[in-house]
């Protein structure tokens, strides 16, 4: 399906010319690729919005008469679209609430991340010195160690929890932030307009919020999605390995867990939710590259 086609879906009415069309779609349309993350970003979503309606099963509730049950269209009340696991519980409905705990994590845990890391990027770069070196220090003593190993270190000391997951994630991937927005406003800094703006008496936080920001909230952007697909794949292996949340809510992770032992006689254990892993990450991560490309004019020329 191409981008023009994607628009017939979304847009009423006869289908717009190129030029009556917004920048930003128009744009969008060129790319297949991102035309591809937004489906799949958009399918994820759908399903997350849609997980307390479109499951005709409790994904908590187990039924071991009917364990391991192949993929069958619903044939009235013993159908399951996707089959069932080895406790016998409908893995649409428990992909379906993965989608959603995998969206609340990923966002959250960007944002976080977003939030730790622009601040001290912002005090690294305007004030430099000490300050800057401090901050830098500690950006490169956390990036000594491996993401995912720093993650399951904190959460087997602390225990399993939501919340938990999301500080650990959200403040193992500030690094990110720092480091970009520190190096632009480097350069920020030295320009006429923060000049003017501190000879005419600005404060540090005004000069910070109100001209230095807004020309580093493009890179916050495309830093923030890879960051978001990054803490879905971080909460999966958390998951798999037994260190993720709760065991009863569902996770995609868990799931691929649980379906290793049964590869042969239930793939679709793994299939579907390793399907639905997939299009999350692919989406955020294209939808990033095209970002990329679309907030730089460099790239357009």
């Amino acid at each position: 399906m191409t981008g023009p086609d994607i628009l017939k879906l979304i847009w009423p009415g006869p289908a717009p010319r190129r030029d009556q069309m917004p920048r930003f779609i128009r744009e969008l349309s060129r790319s297949k690729l991102a035309v591809v993350g937004l489906c799949s970003a958009m399918a994820v979503v759908a399903m997350a919005v849609a997980a307390e309606w479109v499951p005709a099963y409790d994904a908590g509730r187990a039924n071991i008469a009917e364990r391991l049950r192949a993929p069958s269209l619903p044939a009235g009340a013993g159908g399951h679209v996707l089959g069932t696991d080895a406790l016998g519980r409908d893995v649409l409905a428990r992909v379906v609430r993965g989608a959603r705990l995998s969206l609340v994590v990923g966002g959250a845990a960007a944002m976080v991340s977003a939030v730790l890391g622009v601040v001290l990027g912002l005090l690294a770069g305007y004030y430099g010195g000490r300050i800057d070196a401090l901050i830098m220090r500690i950006a490169d003593i956390q990036m000594a160690f491996p993401l995912i190993l720093l993650a399951i270190t904190v959460i087997a000391v602390l225990g399993p929890g939501l919340l938990k997951l999301i500080v650990v994630l959200g403040v193992s991937r500030w690094v990110a932030y720092a480091r970009v927005v520190r190096g632009q406003v480097l350069v920020q800094r030295t320009l006429e307009f923060v000049l003017a703006a501190r000879a005419l008496g600005a404060s540090d936080a005004r000069i910070l919020w109100r001209h230095v920001l807004p020309n580093v909230q493009t890179s916050i952007i495309v830093v923030t999605t890879f960051t978001f697909s990054s803490a879905i794949l971080t909460e999966s292996t958390l998951s798999f390995l037994g260190l993720g949340v709760q065991p009863s809510i569902p996770t995609w992770g868990r799931m691929l867990a649980e379906g290793r032992e049964y590869l042969r006689e239930a793939w679709w254990l793994t299939t579907f939710p390793g399907l639905a892993l997939m299009a999350a990450v692919l989406g955020a991560n294209a939808l990033g590259d095209w970002l990329r490309d679309y907030l730089d004019p460099r790239l357009r020329l």
